[in-house]
């Protein structure tokens, strides 16, 4: 079968006729006319035939869209291009594909839209029949789903953090700085998604260790706590093995202290045999670990935790990502001002005000992170907390001043 050839629909080839008595198209004009589904005609770019649905959807009346208007001119100017380049693949023979672009109505306002065409014969001629879809609302729900995902896998991360006060806040800061340095190299979204919640839960596998080994720095270890703490990626991968959706990270997370030079651990990985978002958790997991202090048993400044990354191209970690992480993470200048950050009661809280540093508990629980936004809700959880305890709570605030 000729693939350029246009595919004849014999129903549809009935839309346009003023005979509609036949049963078959008929039926055909009653599912096209009923369709909860937007359905229109493109012929010569132009819009020449929608359904009740479509018109609903974009707020048009048929006299004002039918044989009036481009086709496009239901597409938001962003998507415009690629809807247009889309029928013109279609009209050269190439088989449509579902795709999604963000739609305009009549009043300004817009939707997200599921579209898909496939050529037919209308009116006698070659024509672009498209489906188009309101995909808004599922958009919306698998956005707060993810949101939500994202938040367990952080109170998740909060709660292996648990083990050791000295770790709290290591994984989310470990996350963020994963991230930016992948978005830097340009990992695609799924991939920058990965290497976060990796970063999150990097260290899940000290859950096995005892409290002795995660309270000690690496140098202080025995030789049998250190043995222990070798297995602890190994031990994170296999922890998350039933979560379907965690594997990807759960990789990462097994490989993140393999070295550059193949002395890592648990599988002695060399080079780029190391999966590239396990290359950069090394990268993060280890400045943080040095600028707190929890590698060496000191922590370093900034730019002595940058020289040791250097130090360490080439040989624990991969030299072109160490090159990166230190273009995207300059040091702020000594004498840089700074506006110290505001230390508020409950009491003064504001909706909108940020965090200037991690809020924990007096046991050692991460309970926000630097950066949060506060809400009013959240403001009425905390004086809930200081109610419940007995306590008082000092919040360091970012002051904008």
């Amino acid at each position: 079968m000729d693939s350029k050839k246009p595919l004849a629909d014999p129903a549809f080839m009935y839309l346009a006729d003023d005979d509609w008595s036949a049963d078959k198209s008929l039926s055909y004009r009653q599912l096209v006319e009923q369709a909860q589904t937007g359905m229109f005609i493109v012929q010569d770019e132009m819009l020449t035939y929608a359904n009740p649905k479509l018109l609903e959807m974009v707020g048009y009346t048929k006299d004002k869209l039918v044989n009036v208007r481009k086709a496009s001119a239901i597409v938001h100017p962003k998507d415009r291009a690629r809807f247009e380049d889309q029928v013109r693949q279609r009209f050269a023979g190439v088989a449509g594909v579902p795709y999604e672009v963000q739609c305009e109505r009549a009043d300004g306002s817009t939707f997200e839209a599921r579209v898909y065409g496939r050529l037919v014969t209308y009116d006698g001629r070659v024509a672009d029949l498209i489906t188009l879809a309101d995909v808004t609302e599922l958009t919306q729900a698998t956005e707060k789903l993810k949101r939500s995902y994202l938040t367990s896998i952080k109170v998740f991360s909060n709660l292996v953090e648990l083990r050791g006060g000295q770790l709290a806040g290591h994984g989310r800061r470990v996350g963020d700085l994963a991230r930016a340095l992948a978005e830097a190299v340009e990992c695609t979204t799924d991939e920058t998604e990965h290497i976060f919640v990796a970063g999150l839960l990097h260290d899940i596998g000290m859950i096995g260790l005892s409290d002795a080994s995660i309270e000690k720095s690496i140098p202080k270890m025995s030789a049998p706590e250190l043995a222990a703490y070798k297995q602890h990626a190994a031990w994170g991968e296999q922890s998350l093995m039933a979560l379907e959706d965690l594997q990807p990270a759960a990789r990462l997370i097994r490989s993140h202290h393999e070295r550059f030079d193949g002395a890592g651990f648990p599988d002695a990985l060399r080079g780029e045999d190391i999966p590239l978002g396990a290359r950069i958790l090394a990268i993060a997991d280890s400045y943080d670990d040095l600028i707190k202090g929890h590698m060496g048993g000191v922590p370093l400044k900034s730019s002595e935790a940058k020289a040791m990354l250097v130090r360490g191209k080439g040989v624990q970690f991969d030299p072109g990502l160490v090159d990166v992480f230190i273009r995207i993470n300059p040091d702020i200048p000594e004498s840089a001002p700074a506006s110290p950050p505001l230390i508020l009661g409950t009491d003064e809280l504001r909706a909108g005000m940020v965090l200037a540093a991690d809020l924990v508990s007096p046991t050692g629980v991460l309970m926000l992170p630097a950066e949060h936004v506060l809400s009013l809700e959240m403001i009425k959880r905390i004086k809930q907390y200081e109610q419940r305890e007995r306590t008082q709570i000092g919040l360091m605030i970012r002051n904008k001043g």
